[in-house]
């Protein structure tokens, strides 16, 4: 294990050295092949992909470096109950529709949410994307408690009204002033970089008995002259 470790981190810190990599969104991209990693009691695995043929023992699924991803394989896995996905894509998630998912993190280019469409058992989902990204397939969603999309490009907020089961919800400041109808919500949150007055007009917006029940947060950045 210590021979890989350091296997690891001689290629990042060489990829790092030749500029081979690229920061968004307080991500760093690093453009290097790691080996795969399943832990020992082989709950978790992280990797570029291939993903394991047989993930029947795995709860946590982490790709990375995506382009061109098959998930087939994670189709009928019993206990897979967070997948996230980092890169370009493009990836089906139709297979995801056979699993007992309960959290979703997808930083691609683009996502396509009518291939989750009804599934019966996805709690949270995370969103970054580059193209704009249809939120219509979020209604379908029965069991929808946490939606985070501040790093998303989307085209259209206002399905997120219909979503009565929802808990969370954590948009950007454009995001937020385009969304007119909000559902009761326990904590709201605002990401990305803001100004300081823009996260006290988001803030105001809430009052203890309005919309919110619960408490709002920020996450993000403010420029020092904001």
């Amino acid at each position: 294990m210590a021979d890989s470790v350091t296997t690891i981190l001689r290629r990042l810190v060489k990829a790092l050295d030749q500029g081979d990599y690229w920061a968004e969104d307080r991500y760093l991209d690093i453009d290097v092949k790691i080996p795969s990693y399943l832990d020992k009691s082989r709950a978790f695995w992280r990797g570029a992909g291939p993903i394991p043929k047989k993930p029947h023992r795995i709860h946590t699924l982490v790709v990375d470096n995506v382009k061109s991803l098959d998930l087939e394989a994670v189709r009928g896995a019993p206990c897979m109950r967070t997948v996230m996905l980092f890169g370009e894509g493009p990836v089906d998630l139709r297979p995801l529709l056979d699993i007992p998912l309960e959290a979703l993190s997808l930083q691609l280019d683009a996502v396509d949410l009518r291939q989750l469409a009804g599934h019966p058992t996805l709690r949270v989902v995370r969103l970054s994307t580059e193209q704009a990204v249809d939120l219509s397939a979020l209604r379908t969603l029965p069991r929808l408690e946490g939606l985070e999309l501040s790093g998303a490009t989307v085209q259209d907020v206002s399905p997120i009204a219909d979503l009565s089961r929802l808990l969370s919800l954590t948009l950007s400041y454009e995001q937020w002033q385009k969304l007119d109808k909000i559902p009761r919500l326990a904590a709201v949150g605002l990401g990305g970089c803001t100004t300081l007055s823009q996260v006290n007009q988001w803030a105001a917006r809430f009052d203890p008995d309005e919309s919110l029940g619960g408490y709002e947060y920020f996450e993000g950045c403010v420029p020092s002259d904001g």
